[in-house]
């Protein structure tokens, strides 16, 4: 009698672990998942923004409101700032259902007299710091220049605040412990 409890209460964990992993199996990047860079940090997935949406090249050299953004610039300006202590990382890698996805701390970004290419996610974009984008030597990462929409997309993250793999460990037998228990008193 009370190894077919066991059994039921391992079926329940089994079924309960497939269910969790088979989420993860879905075809690109899921806001709020986490995911880590080349160190092992976790990072949660915002959203992401494509360099050719933002402002025409014309307009930032013609207003106040826009201005030559790095990655992590464009990034507060279209996500929001973060609380203190917390950061943006930006991924300009392409998602591959068949791998891993990893945080490069790269963003795509176009140049005057330049092309569209990968660089920091963090660069100095207005290089003489005049607010305008018209110097060779600025670059920027939301802009209306060269690109095309939809080819180069930054990938934007917040830093995560993820348990102590110790504390999952300990969640996990306490829940077991729990259903034991109450299977046992049945």
């Amino acid at each position: 009698m009370m190894n077919a409890k066991c059994l039921k209460s391992a079926l329940v964990v089994f079924i309960f672990s497939v269910t969790c992993l088979a989420g993860k199996a879905n075809a690109g990047l899921i806001v709020g998942e986490l995911y880590t860079d080349a160190s092992g940090i976790a990072w949660e997935y915002v959203g992401s923004f494509d360099l050719a949406a933002g402002p025409n090249w014309q307009e930032v050299n013609q207003s106040t409101e826009h201005k030559p953004y790095n990655g992590i610039e464009a990034a507060e300006l279209l996500f929001g700032e973060l609380a203190p202590g917390s950061e943006y990382a930006l991924s300009s890698n392409v998602f591959q259902t068949t791998e891993t996805y990893q945080i490069n701390h790269m963003a795509w970004y176009d140049g005057i007299i330049s092309y569209i290419h990968e660089k920091s996610e963090s660069l100095a974009a207005d290089k003489y710091n005049d607010g305008l984008y018209r110097d060779q030597g600025d670059f920027s990462a939301y802009i209306s220049d060269r690109g095309v929409l939809g080819e180069n997309i930054n990938h934007v993250f917040k830093t995560a605040n993820v348990p102590e793999p110790s504390t999952l460990v300990l969640l996990t037998f306490v829940l077991t412990g729990l259903a034991f228990r109450r299977l046992k008193y049945r």
